[in-house]
C-alpha cells in the first residue's frame, strides 16, 4: 500500500487517545498497543455490524504504512470488498482506506462502549467482548 495518510474523526479521536497505551501506562486501563491495532479491530466491527459513518471533521492519526503488507492489508482489501461487492475496488488503495475510515468512525463507538462504559478493567472488558463477538 503506499503511503497514504490515515484518518479519524476529530470529534473520536478522545475515544483513541483513551484506549491506546501511551508510554509505560498499566496495559489493564488501555488495551491497544497502537492507534493502528485499534483502528483495524474499530474498522472490523464497523463492517461486521454494517455500520458506517463517513468522517465529518478528519483528524489524521498515522501512515498507512504502518499496515502490515501480510496481515492489515488483505483485512482493510476484503472489508472494500465486502461494502462495494465488486473487485474493481481491490485496485484503488485510496478507496480501500476511505472504506476502512468509515467503518472504523463507526465502529469505534462500540469498542468504546464495550471495553470503558461497562464495570471493571478495560483490559478484562475487552478479552470478555471479544470472546462474546466470536461466539455470536
Amino acid at each position: 500500500m503506499k503511503t497514504l495518510r490515515v484518518y479519524i474523526d476529530k470529534d473520536k479521536h478522545e475515544l483513541y487517545e483513551q484506549l491506546v497505551k501511551r508510554g509505560s501506562d498499566n496495559p489493564d486501563n488501555h488495551p491497544f498497543q497502537t492507534m493502528k491495532d485499534l483502528f483495524m479491530v474499530a474498522a472490523c466491527i464497523g463492517a461486521r455490524n454494517n455500520s458506517f459513518e463517513e468522517i465529518k471533521s478528519s483528524k489524521d492519526i498515522f501512515n498507512s504504512d504502518v499496515f502490515d503488507e501480510k496481515t492489515d492489508v488483505p483485512i482493510l482489501a476484503s472489508l472494500a470488498f465486502q461494502k462495494e461487492k465488486s473487485l474493481s475496488v481491490l485496485n484503488d488503495e485510496k478507496k480501500i482506506l476511505e472504506i476502512a475510515q468509515g467503518y472504523a468512525n463507526r465502529g469505534i463507538d462500540d469498542v468504546y462502549n464495550a471495553i470503558l462504559n461497562n464495570p471493571g478493567r478495560p483490559l478484562f472488558n475487552y478479552i470478555e467482548w471479544l470472546l462474546e463477538q466470536i461466539e455470536s
